[in-house]
C-alpha cells in the first residue's frame, strides 16, 4: 500500500512539473518542450493508472 502511494505522489509531481513547463513551450512551438510536456503528462496518466489497482479510483484523483 505504501508503493501506491509513492507512486501516486511521484504521478503528481511529474504532473506538476509538466504542468510548469507548460509556458517554455511557447504555445506549442517549441518541439522539444512540447515533448517534455506530452511525456510527462503521459507518464503522469500511466502511474495513476498503476494506482487505482491499489487504491479505490475516488481516493486517488481526489488526492492528484
Amino acid at each position: 500500500m505504501f508503493t501506491a502511494w509513492a507512486v501516486l505522489v511521484t504521478a503528481i509531481g511529474i504532473e506538476v512539473g509538466a504542468t510548469a513547463a507548460l509556458p517554455r513551450s511557447q504555445g506549442f512551438r517549441d518541439p522539444g518542450w512540447t515533448a517534455l510536456i506530452v511525456t510527462g503528462y503521459a507518464t503522469s496518466i500511466w502511474l495513476l493508472t498503476l494506482v487505482v489497482d491499489r487504491i479505490p479510483v475516488s481516493v486517488a484523483y481526489a488526492v492528484w
